[in-house]
């Protein structure tokens, strides 16, 4: 250990050489310093006195020399020792300082650590002196130190607070003072477990603050008493950081329909950590209720109706189970009195009304927009529609589901009803030609409709805050629409123009209001639609518009147009004021496509240049084929050679149609189009490839294509952006009636996106008819389709489907598509039999059935035959069915009816036929 006493200041030198006898003498210069008798030839020590008065501070040349006994010899000095006195002590050290790494729990600074071998830093010594530290006054140091620090042994563990302290000493063992003191407190004693955190009632949703069940995926967490703290999740850290006060807002937890565990664990100053707390159970639940099965079950006979029971999957608030929300009405939609009540431990919500049910058609409805909760406060997951005829039978049936199964990974409805029953248009009319784009992250679909007596241009928006299709402004999707004109409007082109920021809609569509076929458009500003513009503005027949957003903001728009004499492809733009060319002659004479034979139905999408690029398919080449041309700032021009000659970019022996154009990740352009060259058309695809300056295959432009099936694959739809491969939808008859299929672009192959988006039932998935897809990319990069569907009426409505939200798997629980009924039935049908007189004897016979469903029959002469129930309220019997000739005479036929509930109406009449097969023969003459 290093003390500051007075040194010893006494030296001794070792003299060899020597001889027996001699007076050894040790000069300092010419000073003596000491003398010694030699005993013999051996070393011999020779001590300087201890006062060293004539040796200061400083380098010294000692020598020594021998005298021979008598004094009679004296030897020459030996060699000089160099030797340097140093008597001044080091300025005591800088106070040391707990290294930050040692300095563990809320400061790396505050000298309260668990770390019970803390390093200390030491400065405030010079780079050739040595130190020593020292715990309230004891060496700590593991012998003399150098460098910066030391990493001490092991302390004293508990909870103390210790001073620790530095001296230094010199190479000449010159100790200084004592450095000032620091003050480290060693604490290694965790704190006590602490109470279980609680759920602020501000997040505990639903009916009940104090349940511990919410729909909040940043939930606050309250704790008592704690300095410092961390909420763990099932085990897992999920503060932020050491937390201090008495609450938390977590980041957002996992979404879906989940129990957590909640703990909490104390942190003292020094970094201990306390056992974990008991667990909070918190129900975080984001998935709406969904009815499980609804009793009396669709497409299912009974005799009546004492109460109409909805089960769901999950407990509801009971609150929110009232005849507010649950409710029937009959088939005038005339409230049907009845009371609500709701059995919490079978979750089942029940209607029972006040009266037996009259024979008639009934409709349920449970209201999820905004009323029925669970008890996190989530609505239901649907508004439920379902018919039912009822009557007053005996109570008993067997009861069906009323739901389809979910699908993990199905296409979903963009709100209830978008895509089954009337979908968004939900009108009287026919609903057809669907376009769609994505207008502040929300999809805006455009179609032509004839509800308003002629065809027009309607177009709704989907409104995220009501979860429902709205109009886009006043009067868009009812009456005479956007369009509003005289003359027939069809085929509308979506789109969106405008400066980055500050885009909104625009509609381009084919009008016949001007005596001719014209391109109109108008456009909405943000608050209303501006007036009707003429685009086309030609003396022949415009047809076929797209719409694109150039480079600028501006709109583009190319069309069919037969002014030249034959259909050609026609480009203009808006140029702030007017609609002009997109390069000399490109909307008019033989417009861009400048061929002899027609171009139909173009396709725009902007290049990787920011050039706008079009496709169409053409009839130059014989059949039909795909060209491509480009504009590349001065004109349009091939992209590629052949590109809008001969072949075009399809070169196929069949007919290529209803090309569909939009760019691959690279930005560079991709074409579909539907082809039958392999017999039936299938989807047929080729992407520019720049590198090689050609059009390559994309999966396949031969044989079967990408779709690949047995029956037409037609009017592809492509959507793809720079940075995302492409998305390919079509309408498909292979799955037995026409559905949307959907493929897309995985980098090698087209996948499906979604179980079955490709076979069966694709994406459509219905009993009826799925024509013409449409599709836009939403802001989660994930597509969105529109169709027109022949959905439960005959005339076709506008169905929106869209790709499930990445990561979050949706499933989706619905009313099957076919009608959702049920049957209570206990009246006969009424059945009649025409009269008839003939001389065929085996007469065809007719008569009238009130039920088209029923079977009926007919006896005649004791035999019996199936007659054909017509469905219009007659029957037949076809001539020639009798298995044995009718005598001439009356008889009686006897005609049955029999419903599906089993109920059984006779004929009421007798001898209605009468047959006479002989000719009159002549029994007197007169005169």
């Amino acid at each position: 250990a290093l003390d500051n006493s007075a040194p010893e200041k006494a030296l001794s030198f070792a003299v060899s050489g020597t001889v027996a006898g001699a007076t050894v003498t040790l000069l300092d210069g010419d000073v003596v310093l000491g003398t010694a008798v030699a005993a013999g030839p051996t070393t011999i020590i020779v001590t300087v006195g201890s006062d060293m008065s004539d040796l200061s501070d400083g380098v010294h040349a000692i020598t020594a020399r021998q005298t021979e006994e008598g004094g009679l010899r004296e030897s020459r000095r030996s060699a000089a020792l160099a030797v340097t006195i140093d008597t001044t002590a080091p300025d005591a050290p800088n106070a040391p300082d707990l290294d930050a790494a040692s300095d563990t729990g809320v400061s790396s600074s505050d000298n309260i650590t668990n770390d019970m071998t803390p390093t200390l830093n030491v400065s405030g010594v010079a780079p050739e002196d040595y130190w020593q530290i020292y715990r309230d006054g004891v060496l700590a140091s593991a012998g003399l130190q150098t460098g910066a620090s030391e990493t001490l042994a092991l302390q004293p563990s508990g909870e103390n607070t210790f001073s620790y302290t530095v001296r230094a000493m010199d190479a000449a063992g010159n100790v200084s003072g004592e450095s000032a003191g620091l003050s480290v407190t060693l604490d290694t004693v965790a704190p006590a477990k602490p109470s279980a955190p609680d759920l602020d009632a501000s997040s505990d949703t639903g009916a009940f603050n104090t349940d511990n069940v919410t729909n909040d995926l940043t939930p606050t967490l309250n704790v008592t008493g704690l300095a410092y703290w961390q909420l763990q999740r099932d085990g897992v850290v999920i503060s932020a950081g050491l937390q201090t006060g008495a609450s938390e807002t977590l980041a957002p937890q996992p979404s879906g329909d989940h129990t957590f565990a909640y703990t909490v664990t104390e942190f003292d100053a020094a970094g201990n950590e306390s056992e974990a707390s008991d667990a909070l159970s918190v129900r975080i639940d984001t998935v709406g209720p969904r009815v499980t099965s609804l009793t009396p079950a669709p497409d299912t006979l009974a005799a009546s109706a004492e109460q109409i029971i909805a089960a769901f999957d999950e407990a509801l608030d009971p609150g929110t189970v009232n005849g507010s929300n649950f409710r029937l009405f009959d088939a005038d939609g005339a409230p049907v009195a009845g009371s609500v009540s709701y059995n919490a431990a079978a979750r089942e919500a029940a209607f029972t009304p006040t009266t037996r049910l009259p024979e008639g058609s009934y409709q349920v409805w449970l209201n999820g927009t905004s009323s029925i909760l669970d008890l996190a406060g989530n609505r239901l997951d649907g508004e439920y529609l379902g018919s039912f005829p009822s009557g007053d039978g005996v109570v008993g049936g067997d009861f069906g589901p009323s739901f389809q199964n979910p699908v993990a990974g199905k296409w979903v409805q963009v709100g209830q009803r978008s895509a089954r029953a009337g979908g968004i248009s939900q009108n009287t009319g026919n609903s057809r030609e669907a376009s769609i784009t994505v207008w502040n992250g929300k999809p805006v679909v455009a179609w032509e409709d004839d509800t308003g007596g002629d065809w027009e241009i309607y177009v709704k928006q989907w409104d995220p805050a009501t979860g429902g299709w709205t109009e886009l402004g006043a009067g868009s999707a009812t009456g005479r629409g956007i369009s509003n004109t005289t003359g027939f409007s069809f085929a509308p082109s979506i789109g969106l123009y405008g400066p980055d920021g500050n885009l909104n809609p625009i509609v381009v569509w084919t009008d016949r209001s001007a005596g001719n076929w014209e391109i109109y458009a108008r456009r909405w500003d943000g608050g209303a639609w501006l007036g009707t513009e003429n685009v086309s503005a030609s003396v022949g027949s415009s047809l076929s518009p797209f719409v694109l957003r150039g480079s600028d903001g501006n709109p583009i728009v190319a069309w069919q147009d037969d002014t030249g004499g034959d259909s050609e492809i026609y480009v203009k733009r808006w140029d702030g004021s007017a609609w002009v060319e997109l390069g000399a002659g490109s909307a008019s004479g033989g417009g861009i496509s400048n061929n002899l034979r027609d171009s139909w139905s173009p396709a725009l999408m902007l290049g990787a240049d920011g050039n706008p690029i079009a496709t169409w398919q053409d009839y130059s080449g014989g059949n039909s084929e795909v060209y491509v041309k480009r504009w590349d700032g001065s004109a349009w021009v091939e992209l590629g050679s052949g590109s809008a000659t001969g072949g075009g970019i399809s070169a196929t022996a069949g007919d290529s149609r209803n090309p569909a154009l939009a760019p691959d990740a690279a930005g560079q352009p991709v074409i579909a189009w539907a082809d039958n060259s392999a017999g039936d058309f299938e989807i047929y695809a080729r992407r520019w490839d720049s590198a090689t300056g050609g059009w390559v295959e994309m999966g396949s432009a031969t044989g079967g294509g990408i779709s690949d099936n047995t029956g037409h694959s037609l009017r592809p739809a492509l959507v793809g952006q720079a940075g995302l491969e492409p998305s390919l939808a079509w309408q498909d008859e292979s799955g037995g009636d026409t559905e949307i299929y959907f493929r897309a672009w995985d980098g090698t192959s087209w996948a499906e996106k979604g179980a079955g988006s490709a076979t069966g039932g694709g994406i459509s998935d219905n009993a009826s008819g799925s024509y013409a897809p449409a599709l836009a990319l939403l802001a989660d990069h994930n597509p969105v389709a529109a169709w027109a569907d022949t959905g439960r009426a005959a005339e076709p409505e506008i169905y929106v489907r869209r790709d499930p939200p990445a990561g979050q798997p949706v499933t989706e629980h619905e009313f099957a598509e076919s009608a959702v009924r049920f049957a209570v039935d206990v009246t006969a049908p009424v059945v009649t039999v025409d009269a008839l007189a003939t001389r065929d004897v085996t007469p065809g016979l007719t008569g009238t059935v009130d039920d088209p469903t029923a079977a009926v029959s007919v006896t005649v002469n004791g035999q019996t035959y199936a007659a054909v129930n017509r469905g219009d309220g007659t029957w037949a019997l076809p001539d020639d069915t009798m298995s044995s000739s009718l005598p001439d005479g009356a008889h009686d036929v006897q005609a049955q009816a029999e419903d599906q509930a089993g109920n059984v109406g006779v004929d009421a009449t007798t001898n209605e036929l009468t047959v006479d097969a002989t000719a009159p023969r002549v029994t007197g003459l007169t005169p």
